[in-house]
C-alpha cells in the first residue's frame, strides 16, 4: 500500500485529527511490543523518536505524504555528503522502512 493512500483512507472523525506521533505511540504499544522480539521494537522506538518523529511527529495522520519522507531521506542524504554525520544507505533505508511499515499499519486499521 502507498504512502499516498493514508489520506484517503484515514477517514474522519478521530483518526483524522490523529498525529504522526499520536498513532506512533499506539503502533509501539499495540504492534511492535505484541509482533516483534524485544530488540527489534527497541530498535523501532529509536528510529521514531531520533528520526520520524521529529520530521513529522506533528503532522496529523490523513496529511501525511510521500514528500514528508523524501524531505527526511533528503536531509539525511544532505548530513552525508555535509559529512555532519554519517547515515550509511543502509540506515537510512531501514528509517523509512519502518516509516512504510507504520503507515501500512495506520491504513490496515481505518
Amino acid at each position: 500500500m502507498k504512502l499516498d493512500q493514508v489520506r484517503h483512507l484515514v477517514g474522519a472523525g478521530e483518526q483524522s485529527s490523529c498525529t504522526f506521533a499520536d498513532f506512533a505511540t499506539r503502533w509501539m504499544r499495540e504492534y511492535c511490543q505484541i509482533e516483534k522480539a524485544e530488540s527489534q521494537w527497541s530498535e523501532d522506538r529509536s528510529v521514531i523518536l531520533g528520526h520520524l518523529n521529529p520530521a513529522f511527529g506533528l503532522v496529523k495522520l490523513n496529511e501525511l505524504s510521500r514528500v514528508h519522507l523524501l524531505n527526511l531521506k533528503n536531509h539525511m542524504c544532505t548530513k552525508i555528503l555535509e559529512g555532519n554525520r554519517t547515515y550509511k544507505p543502509k540506515t537510512v533505508n531501514n528509517i523509512l522502512g519502518t516509516a512504510k511499515v507504520m503507515m501500512t499499519t495506520a491504513v490496515q486499521w481505518d
